[in-house]
């Protein structure tokens, strides 16, 4: 089956198609009776009227077929659309572009289709007028061109559609407007009066429709009236002049005025559209502005008065002042346009306008910006300011910069922040401090008192034994002998590995500025041989230069690439990457270490467990060790105010992520020279 392609120009046909409002609407007759029509024209049982939306066919008429919409890339007249020509298809089963299409295999068993475009005057197809058989036929040249003429009659009645829809839609915004909407013929008789003109001059359209415009005109304007329509019939358009009309009552109105032609089908100007806007308040409102200005010039904090729409109409000196900007430079504008900026709150900013869009009061502060990009602090007060019948005017902000204040607020912050951090810091040293004093009393007593000297006495008269007595043991004590003396010496190890763990807080070396790099290619070096035992490759990345104790720097690496050579899988040559980065966290510059092998691994949820003293996931058979390794590398990341964690899956190796501070404590450092 072949699936229709997609039309070059698919997004403006699709905007087409959404204009006309059609899609999922009710039934109706007219177009049911074009597809009748059609039906009966080419004798066959099935004929409609089918629209392209983004992936589906939709069926405005449909004649023989119940179904409403079936898939785009399964339609006969996704073709159509897409060729932009009429399709005519004799025998489906014959056609390898259909004969496997579910429409032909399944119902409606799809035999015999004709479609032609449903084509706009722009030239966009939005869909066929098809029909179908489920018995092969052809069409004769005629049949054809009367589904042509169909097809063209579909568009027309969109179209009709559609004018009626805008026209419906221009009436309704013309009632609902609150400008008074009003045309005339060119000798000034009122053709049209919406509700607002009602509202504004106190006629009816009933009293006004057929009349003459001039008995809204005061006599001495009438002049004016007659050279603004001369101007209209050279087709110019007249915006927003000012001017004087009369009530029904005989009282005067101040309004604005936009004046333009109304042009008939051969070009000639046939009549004049008015749209008329009350501004008797807005000039008495200018009045009381211009006291309010004498006023609010001769104060400190900043002054501004904006328009209903919140653009600035007049600031006082005091503005220029604290802003950089002179009244020239900023009428008309919005405040938050050329003072707002990067760190101004939006949530603030958010605020103002919900109560400026409730016509209420607002209080708060806000960061603004000077003209010359330097940032201040505002106290804002804005108010509404209404007229007698309670319409709104104005705005009215009055402002005092409060930058020095903030700033004052902003350092107690940061020294509180400190103090803060600093405590917490020391809480931690303290905690730590303790828990190391602890382990070491405790280690103290059992590896000096009880463990060591024994330890030696049992490895040294073991040794005497088998020096000098070893010939005298039949075969069962010679291995007794060799089961101690390798017990002593797993002991010994065990002892030190408890005597490293303790040493991390008790004995490590004051921080100095090293070369991670160069701890790096040491170790490797120490390894050179098992790495070669095992066939491994060590990719590194370059190494950055910290604050840290070089002596436990070089343990971490040691133990952590050592148990990658050691973890390995079977048959499996080591891969082991030693990656670097550097990030910020809290203000600080952070290094991350990653050590990522291909070996064992091992389950997550062992993670805290192989960290802890004495935790092994293996037998001793399995892989030499204490357990204890890991614990002493995690405890050296403390120390270093890092930490140590590892992610792993069994069989696809393990990563061990190491992140410590690039730069320690000031009491912690100590330079290496």
């Amino acid at each position: 089956m072949k699936r229709p392609e997609i039309p070059a120009n698919e997004s403006d046909r699709q905007a087409a198609l959404d204009r006309y409002q059609i899609l999922d609407t009710l039934p109706e007759q007219v177009y049911d009776d074009l597809a009748k029509l059609a039906a009966d024209i080419c004798g066959v049982p099935i004929a409609l009227i089918s629209l392209i939306d983004r992936d589906r066919q939709w069926f405005k008429s449909r004649v023989g077929l119940d179904v409403t919409e079936t898939p785009r890339d399964i339609s006969f007249c996704g073709h159509v659309v897409f060729e932009n020509a009429v399709l005519n298809v004799p025998d489906t089963t014959k056609d390898p572009r259909f004969v496997d299409n579910p429409l032909v295999m399944d119902d409606p068993s799809i035999r015999f289709y004709a479609g032609v475009p449903l084509t706009t005057d722009d030239q966009y197809t939005l869909g066929t007028l098809c029909v179908i058989d489920s018995q092969p036929r052809e069409l004769t040249p005629q049949q054809i061109s009367q589904l042509e003429s169909l097809s063209r009659l579909v568009i027309s009645q969109l179209e009709l559609r559609r004018n009626e829809q805008v026209s419906r839609l221009l009436k309704s915004v013309v009632e609902s407007s609150n400008d008074a909407i009003i045309t005339t013929t060119l000798d000034g008789i009122i053709t049209s009066w919406n509700l607002a003109a009602t509202k504004l001059f106190g006629y009816s359209a009933d009293e006004m429709v057929g009349k003459s415009v001039f008995i809204l005109i005061p006599p001495h304007r009438v002049s004016e009236e007659n050279r603004i329509v001369n101007r209209i019939e050279d087709q110019e358009k007249v915006e927003r002049y000012e001017t004087v009309r009369l009530h029904k009552d005989g009282s005067r109105r101040e309004v604005s005025v936009t004046i333009s032609p109304l042009i008939g089908k051969i070009g000639e100007v046939v009549g004049v559209s008015k749209i008329v806007r009350d501004i008797t308040a807005r000039k008495a409102a200018d009045i009381e502005l211009k006291k309010l200005a004498l006023i609010a010039s001769q104060t400190d904090n900043v002054a501004i008065v904006s328009d209903l729409e919140g653009r600035i109409e007049w600031v006082n000196e005091s503005f220029h002042r604290v802003t950089g900007y002179t009244l020239e430079e900023v009428i008309g504008q919005k405040p938050g346009d050329i003072l707002q900026g990067e760190k101004t709150s939006q949530k603030t900013v958010a605020e103002i306008r919900y109560a400026l869009a409730r016509q209420e009061p607002f209080s708060g502060e806000i960061l603004n910006y000077h003209k010359n990009g330097t940032p201040y602090w505002l106290l804002l007060q804005i108010n509404p300011v209404f007229d007698n019948d309670g319409n709104l005017q104005h705005f009215i902000a009055i402002e005092s910069e409060i930058t020095t204040r903030k700033q004052m607020e902003h350092n107690l912050k940061l020294e509180i922040q400190e103090r803060r951090i600093t405590t917490q810091k020391l809480r931690v040293l303290t905690e730590q401090l303790e828990i190391s004093n602890r382990e070491l009393l405790d280690f103290a007593y059992v590896a000096s008192h009880d463990l060591q000297e024994p330890l030696r006495k049992i490895q040294a008269f073991g040794d005497r034994l088998k020096s000098t007595c070893n010939d005298g043991f039949n075969e069962k004590g010679q291995d007794y002998l060799e089961r101690m003396l390798n017990a002593a010496g797993r002991a010994q190890v065990l002892i030190n590995d408890l005597l490293s763990f303790s040493r991390v807080t008790t004995q490590g070396k004051p921080f100095a500025l090293i070369n991670l790099s160069e701890i790096l290619n040491g170790v490797l070096s120490d390894l050179e041989i098992r790495i070669e035992q095992t066939g491994a490759s060590v990719e590194i990345d370059q190494m950055p230069m910290i604050e840290a104790d070089a002596m436990q720097m070089r343990q971490i690496f040691q133990n952590l690439i050592s148990n990658a050579l050691k973890f390995r899988q079977e048959g499996v040559a080591p891969l082991v990457q030693v990656r670097s980065q550097i990030f910020s966290q809290y203000g600080q510059e952070h290094c991350e270490i990653r050590v990522i092998d291909n070996g064992i691994g091992f389950e997550q949820k062992y993670t805290d467990r192989i960290f802890q003293i004495f935790q092994r996931l293996h037998g001793r058979g399995t892989y030499e060790g204490t357990g204890i390794g890991l614990a002493i590398c995690r405890k050296i990341a403390e120390r270093h105010g890092g930490s140590l964690s590892a992610v792993s899956k069994p069989n696809q190796g393990a990563t061990f992520i190491f992140t410590m501070p690039t730069h320690q404590a000031k009491g912690d450092f100590q330079d290496a020279h």
